[in-house]
């Protein structure tokens, strides 16, 4: 309930200061024109198109403005007359024309005809930019970035703005592992997968930072959401995607869409195949126990991958305002790898004492099937009702054939083999209505069920001293995570003159059994933005929500699934309970001729704060589990900007800066940690010749704390050049990532074990990085169907998320 009131207080005060703003800024413009800017043919909104006043005399600046994210734009500040007005958005023919302003105030649509080109083109100039911004959500367009390509998910994330790695390979978002990642706007089992999730099957990226009362209430420091490709209903078009690179990778996808009268149907299927090493090191100090001796470990992992996937769509359009959509991705990874891992016992100057050495063959094969679909009514035109039915299965084979010699002079050892699975379900049903009270207010309501059934399987056997194979009762386990969530919500916008409310409330009942562990909690999830648009360039906003983080399976299982590393060994706590978040964001974007951005500071306040530790129970073992900690404090500004120097140059930069306060305590250890660290992405794009681009990228971040010690800095560059062939039919893309070979892990603990005595250990983890690879995309057929433009079209835009 203090939350609730906090939050409440926080409402209250951002509405007053944004109303007391509108006012002021009231009395300044009393005239105004507003709209949508359209396409002629599909009658579909055009997002961040251009829209100018120009004097009649003189064709001078009066004022201008792009459209926002609906395609919907206004203008304010200027005299009561007549002017010319000229719209523009890139593949559209622009359009002047004479328009009436005397009386001051005008709403009118701008209907904009797309320019004849040839569908058959890699490059079209009616595509977006690669990087898309407003006060909702950030878009990353996946086909606009050349560094991405013949890359994995994995590439695509972490070249985008605030988006980074920890040094376990945990996704992390302003600094925090809690953001949640969504496939299509579901939680769906390839979100794990993103390592071998192809980027040629992604269309675009969003982050959403202030998520509304329509998404599931997880992910305390956003969501991040991964949209596939899916049937376009007016192009015919067939994609060949092949890429080869060194070390070791190759792959290939071909993209296939049909249109037939109604339907609209999509396939792409294909594979990849890579190698990976990694190397860990890890030196121990014990530096205040006096009998105790130091540890250096050394640990490399050479990987293969196999992929071979399938994503196919159907767009069936039943009557006029009738629509059912029917997406499925199928996925089957085949890995290996070969393990060695030396440990080496030291005296108190670092010299060795004796050696052990392990050896492990690792065995992991993962299959997964996405589905999911949706019927969508326009009832008339101004509501509509989207029913949705989704279905996600994982399942994951590991087996691990272990050899441990004690000596590395002996050639005795000692043999165990470690079998896993994990299988996971998720199901989700949801209904979706919205209802056009007018021009400037829609109202939003849902309800959704989610079911989550997941289980982890363990067995291990070791060969006694008899050659007998024999199993391990007390390692062996089955654990079942079982959550069922039924959730509603309501969702209010309203757009006045210059400003807009997006306010509502989620209301979540849950019900756990971990276990056979039952648990049920009932939560409420207010959220709200205000902006207000202060003129033609700039719009402030503020943004405030409530969220929540329940732990995973993963954090929940008290018991190992792995002991290749006998040193470091995973353990969760069954006791763990959710972390809530209250936020506020205060911002603003602007743009400008040539240059654009959005900007903004933000607090987050996390009670029950879940952290991973690494827990020392002697004196050189670790144990990795979860605690909830008192509580968690991030402080933070955002910069992004993009700037289109020339015709042949654009950029874009983005700088995160962010205060981090822990407090808690775990084991023997009382936690106080703070620490400022900031994240730095730079991209800029060169248009050479005719046919030649080149584009670089380099992200950098800084030291970061945690609850154990400090994460060490890191930084990396990427770059890629691309040439259209044959007509632009075809582009040859070449690429390096990570240029300098740079990119690198670190992480410095100094705690206390569980005797009391204090020691530190010095972690580093090399990931292989640098890639060269080939690519070539060719556009085998196309061909543009003929639109009509229909008085009664999809409102779909009311349901995106």
């Amino acid at each position: 309930m203090r939350d609730l009131r906090v939050f409440r207080n926080i409402f209250f005060l951002l509405l007053i200061f944004v109303l007391s703003v509108d006012a002021l800024v009231e009395a300044q413009n009393s005239n105004y024109f507003n709209g949508y800017i359209k396409d002629s043919l599909s009658n579909e909104n055009l997002p961040y198109a251009n829209v100018i006043l120009l004097e009649r005399k003189d064709s001078s600046i009066i004022v201008a403005t792009i459209t926002d994210e609906n395609g919907r734009f206004e203008l304010t500040g200027f005299k009561a007359k007549e002017y010319i007005c000229k719209a523009s958005f890139m593949g559209y023919e622009e359009k002047s024309f004479l328009i009436d302003l005397t009386k001051g105030k005008l709403k009118f649509n701008i209907l904009l005809t797309p320019i004849a080109y040839n569908l058959s083109e890699v490059s079209v100039e009616g595509e977006r930019n690669e990087t898309e911004r407003s006060i909702e959500k950030f878009t990353f367009n996946v086909a606009k970035n050349t560094n991405a390509s013949g890359g994995s998910a994995s590439d695509v994330l972490k070249n985008i703005p605030g988006v980074d790695y920890d040094f376990d390979g945990n996704l992390t978002y302003r600094g925090s592992d809690k953001v949640m990642v969504l496939i299509d706007g579901e939680l769906s089992e390839l979100s794990k997968m993103t390592d071998q999730l192809s980027a040629d099957q992604i269309e675009k990226v969003e982050v959403i930072n202030n998520p509304s009362a329509k998404y599931d209430s997880d992910g305390t420091s956003g969501i991040i959401n991964i949209v596939l490709k899916s049937p376009d209903q007016n192009n015919e078009l067939t994609t060949l995607n092949m890429h080869v690179g060194h070390p070791g990778q190759y792959g290939a996808t071909l993209g296939n869409t049909m249109v037939r009268n109604k339907a609209a149907f999509y396939i792409n299927p294909g594979f990849a195949t890579k190698t990976r090493f990694q190397t860990k090191e890890h030196f121990r100090d014990n530096y205040a126990n006096a009998d105790a001796s130091n540890y250096y470990q050394y640990d490399r992992q050479d990987k293969g991958f196999k992929n071979i996937f399938i994503n196919s769509g159907l767009d069936y359009a039943i009557a006029d305002n009738q629509k059912i959509k029917l997406d499925i991705f199928s996925a089957a990874n085949f890995d290996n790898a070969d393990r060695s891992i030396l440990y080496n016992t030291l005296s108190k100057n670092d010299s060795v004492v004796y050696s052990s050495d392990k050896d492990i063959y690792i065995k992991q094969n993962n299959f997964t099937l996405d589905g999911k679909l949706s019927h969508i009514y326009k009832l008339s035109k101004k509501n509509g009702l989207r029913s949705n039915l989704h279905y996600s299965v994982f399942t994951q084979m590991k087996e691990m054939n272990n050899e441990f010699f004690p000596d590395v002079i002996d050639e005795q050892f000692y043999s165990q083999n470690t079998f896993s699975g994990q299988y996971n379900k998720i199901g989700d049903l949801e209904f979706d209505y919205y209802h056009l009270l007018n021009d400037s207010i829609k109202i939003e309501s849902g309800l959704k069920l989610s079911s989550r059934d997941l289980e982890n399987d363990f067995r291990s056997e070791s060969m006694t001293p008899q050659t007998y194979w024999v199993s391990d009762t007390a390692l062996n386990n089955l654990f079942n995570y079982n959550q069922l969530i039924g959730a509603a919500y309501v969702d209010f916008s309203a757009t006045f003159r210059l400003f807009k409310v997006h306010a509502g409330i989620r209301v979540e009942y849950a019900m756990l059994d971990v276990n056979s562990n039952k648990n049920q909690y009932f939560d409420l999830f207010p959220t709200i933005t205000i902006s207000e648009k202060l003129n033609n360039n700039i719009t402030l906003f503020v943004s405030a929500n409530r969220r929540i983080n329940r732990p995973t399976i993963k954090m929940l299982n008290p018991y190992s699934d792995e002991y290749a590393d006998i040193l470091n060994l995973h353990r969760g706590n069954p006791d763990l309970e959710p972390e809530y978040v209250n936020s506020v964001e205060v911002g603003g974007r602007f743009v400008y001729n040539k240059f654009s951005g959005i900007s903004s500071f933000y607090f987050r306040d996390v009670n029950q704060a879940i952290s991973r530790v690494k827990a020392a129970s002697n004196d050189s073992a670790l144990f990795v589990s979860f605690i909830n900690l008192n509580n968690a404090k991030f402080y933070g500004g955002e910069l992004s900007l993009t700037y289109k120097a020339f015709d042949w140059w654009s950029m874009s930069a983005s700088a995160n800066v962010f205060y981090t306060s822990l407090s808690g305590v775990y084991n023997n250890n009382q936690v106080d940690n703070f620490r400022t660290g900031y994240l730095i992405n730079y991209s800029s794009r060169f248009n050479l010749f005719e046919t030649f681009g080149l584009q670089l990228a380099a992200n950098y971040r800084s030291k970061l704390p945690s609850v154990m010690g400090v994460y060490m800095e890191k930084y990396y560059m990427d770059i890629a050049i691309d040439k259209s062939l044959m007509d632009n039919n075809a582009k040859l893309i070449f690429r390096v990532s990570d240029l300098f070979n740079t990119y690198k892990y670190g992480f410095d603990i100094d705690a206390i074990d569980d005797n009391g005595y204090s020691y530190s250990q010095i972690n580093r983890r090399k990931n292989e990085s640098r890639f060269f690879i080939l690519s070539f995309i060719y556009n085998i057929s196309g061909k543009q169907q003929e639109s009509k433009k229909r008085n009664d079209n999809f409102y779909l835009e009311s349901f995106d998320k």
